[in-house]
């Protein structure tokens, strides 16, 4: 009879034992989510962030010189916009000297 109340005690040490691994995976995994949650919303906040940057440096260009820059070099050179390459590819549309350009940033990885 001690044999197997000792094993009952066993069995449950084991099943509190694999209940701790599976309660310590989940919440590893919901901090993991919800950090990736956190970054994602973050880089796209820095994509359009620095996309308002861009329109604000054409739009500064456009009150001084009476129109928008045919590209973003004219913005960097000129009016002291500083750009990531490294990290993040530029697009500039310019549709006309009165109409503001289309800029889109876009991450390299």
């Amino acid at each position: 009879m001690a044999k197997i109340y000792k094993s009952k005690g066993n069995i449950k040490s084991i099943i509190s034992l694999v209940l701790i691994v599976v309660l310590a995976a989940v919440i590893i995994y919901c901090v993991w989510f919800v950090a990736d949650t956190l970054k994602h919303t973050q880089d796209e906040e820095t994509l359009a962030a620095t996309e308002k940057a861009i329109i604000k440096s054409a739009v500064q260009c456009y009150a001084l010189e009476g129109q928008y820059p045919t590209g973003i070099a004219y913005l960097e050179d000129n009016y002291g916009l500083t750009l990531n390459r490294d990290k993040y590819v530029y697009s500039y549309e310019s549709i006309g000297a009165n109409m503001v350009p289309i800029v889109k940033v876009y991450p390299l990885n």
